[in-house]
């Protein structure tokens, strides 16, 4: 009878260790789906900040395409200013050519009309000759 009680309290507690184990490899279970789950979760926010990495790198190439021509239109903007800067210098020039030539012009005008009316008076003064019948 001892030998029997012994074997039932083994058994009883082989099943309780067995109940224990069953229990242990249930969390398990449940810890190993939670962790595959996660990693699932990982992997796509990896995904996606792999995404937006390559979207940065996208981003800054363009940037730095933006800057190249940025600083290229600068360039352009001061030969034009360069050269309008030129052009107004030419404009000056010619203003003033002008200007000096008007003013030739109208010292040439005053001049003309004084020696006309020297030629005129000049005319006034020679005296006609008027012949007589006998001449």
């Amino acid at each position: 009878m001892k030998l029997k009680a012994a074997m039932q309290d083994k058994a009883g507690k082989d099943k309780a260790e067995i109940d224990r184990l069953k229990n242990l490899v249930d969390d398990l279970q449940k810890e190993i789906l939670d962790l595959n789950s996660r990693n699932l979760v990982l992997q796509e926010e990896l995904e996606r900040l792999k995404d937006i990495e390559a979207q940065l790198r996208e981003e800054q190439q363009k940037n730095h395409d933006l800057q190249k021509a940025r600083e290229k239109l600068l360039q352009e903007y001061e030969a034009c200013t360069d050269y309008i800067l030129e052009l107004e210098e030419k404009v000056y020039r010619a203003n003033k050519t002008s200007l000096e030539l008007l003013k030739q012009l109208k010292d040439a005008e005053l001049e003309i009309e004084t020696l006309k009316q020297y030629i005129t008076d000049l005319k006034q003064r020679i005296a006609v000759y008027i012949p007589v019948r006998d001449d």
